[in-house]
């Protein structure tokens, strides 16, 4: 079920009533009958494949925390793994292998192809963090499935995050819950903010981003360079608008059931560096591979070159989680090659201070760029095109001003993309989401008849779907 329907409006309005009419101890109940609802309008078959990652892991903590020896402890904690990871790659990588097989001996084995369950990769990553947790007895293993699997299957976050972490969020469904205007107003603030990256922002971008980036492998060559660059600047806002906006709503609509989930965005494009970036962009995923892979692997604990090696390792199975194709691993890579220079600057003092003398908004610029020459393979659909559309970018950057306009520049989405931007600068500094709960009901209303009219009148008549349903 789409945030951005009247599906899911109605769905989430008949959830609401429900929740403030029962008592609490059934209140947990009904969040995950609707849980199972949100998932099972798209499919039950793979509702099933769900609950089924879910017993396991329900179980399997139970034998970890159980378990009288270290290796049963760790027994235990393979298995799961095994499963978990098992499940995702035959439904997210399987076809992948397929094809590698065929390119290497061109003869296609007589396999049905299997189709991506939507948030697997998601709901997976909850489950395991879970385990692992347990395990590191971080948190007891959960005794009662109800509060368990509502968890796991937080309508909210099911699909596309945030990843939430059972030591932050398994608790809250445990806890009483009340009716509390201020969680309904930033609320209500979040899902306007989010709806209108979504469907004003990102949304609008889409077009222009297949305009001049092409759907198919390809069609960039059909481009000049100026329409390529602006193509790439289009993808990297749209992918964060689409994404963050989500997240906004995902957020604001637990702020409704009086939950809270944790922060995913935060204006990752003034970053002054990759590092920065990664702390601000997908927060809850970059942390997840810090804890769980980049630590896992040995962190920063036996010297400079396994270091450097875990991160490399770390971003590029970080690239392979989005999807089975090469140029999601080549994005990963080229990251994990940003955060190893950066490291090998930092561990250089001279080198360091040098660097902190540039000015941060040249620091903020360089980072930006090189995001977006990692977002060219992550949007392209093969490594052919993806060089080409490099191709075609760096022949425009050595000369900005020496190409004709082919598609022309598209004034009115740069307005919105700066408007949008100047407004984060804005809410950051001036505190708006706060000050808008303390405004009287009248001025709410006000604020948020503006907004739903800003929307109703800029929205693209044709709504997307969410870039990360796919992950």
């Amino acid at each position: 079920m789409n945030f951005v329907s009247l599906h899911f409006a109605i769905f989430l309005g008949v959830v609401l009533a429900g929740f403030y009419c029962l008592p609490d101890r059934w209140r947990t109940h009904l969040l995950l009958a609707a849980s199972y609802f949100f998932y099972g309008y798209w499919s039950v078959k793979y509702l099933m494949l769900l609950v089924l990652t879910m017993l396991i892991d329900f179980f399997f903590a139970q034998f970890i925390a159980d378990a009288r020896t270290e290796r049963g402890r760790k027994s235990f904690l393979v298995g799961s793994l095994i499963l978990n990871l098992g499940i995702l790659f035959i439904f997210k990588y399987f076809n992948f292998v397929m094809d590698m097989i065929f390119e290497v001996t061109h003869h296609r084995l007589a396999v049905s192809s299997l189709i991506l369950p939507f948030g697997i990769s998601f709901y997976t990553f909850h489950s395991i963090s879970y385990v692992v947790d347990v395990y590191r007895r971080v948190i007891p293993a959960e005794r009662k499935f109800v509060p368990y699997s509502a968890y796991v299957m937080f309508f909210p976050q099911l699909v596309a995050g945030p990843i939430a972490r059972a030591s932050h969020l398994l608790h809250q469904f445990e806890e009483p819950k009340r009716f509390r205007p201020e969680q309904w107003s930033k609320g209500l603030w979040l899902i306007g903010c989010g709806y209108f990256m979504k469907t004003v922002l990102a949304d609008n971008l889409a077009p222009a981003v297949d305009l001049f980036l092409g759907q198919h492998a390809g069609d960039v060559v059909a481009r000049t360079p100026l329409d390529v660059a602006q193509g790439i600047y289009f993808f990297a806002f749209q992918i964060y608008f689409d994404f963050a906006g989500y997240t906004s709503i995902a957020i604001g609509v637990a702020k409704l059931f009086d939950y809270e989930l944790v922060k995913n965005f935060d204006r990752p494009y003034i970053s002054q560096s990759i590092t920065e970036f990664w702390r601000r962009w997908h927060i809850s995923l970059s942390t997840w591979l810090r804890d769980y892979l980049y630590i896992g692997l040995g962190g920063n604990r036996h010297g400079r070159l396994k270091t450097y090696r875990n991160l490399m390792l770390t971003m590029l199975l970080g690239g392979l989680w989005h999807g089975a194709n090469i140029t999601f691993v080549v994005w990963g890579g080229l990251h994990g090659g940003y955060l190893v220079i950066e490291r090998l600057l930092r561990g250089n003092p001279a080198a360091h201070a040098l660097c902190r003398k540039i000015p941060g908004p040249i620091r903020i610029l360089v980072t930006f760029h090189l995001a977006c020459l990692a977002w060219i393979f992550f949007r392209m659909p093969d490594l052919h095109s993806a060089l080409e559309t490099v191709r075609y970018f760096a022949t425009w950057l050595s000369n900005p001003f020496g190409h004709t306009q082919a598609a022309g520049v598209q004034r009115y989405l740069w307005a919105l993309i700066f408007g949008w931007l100047g407004f984060e600068i804005l809410e950051a500094r001036l505190n708006l989401r706060d000050r808008f709960v303390t405004l009287p009901i009248g001025g709410q209303i006000v604020t948020a008849y503006s907004v739903v009219t800003a929307i109703l009148l800029l929205a693209q008549t044709n709504p997307q779907a969410f870039i990360y349903f796919q992950f």
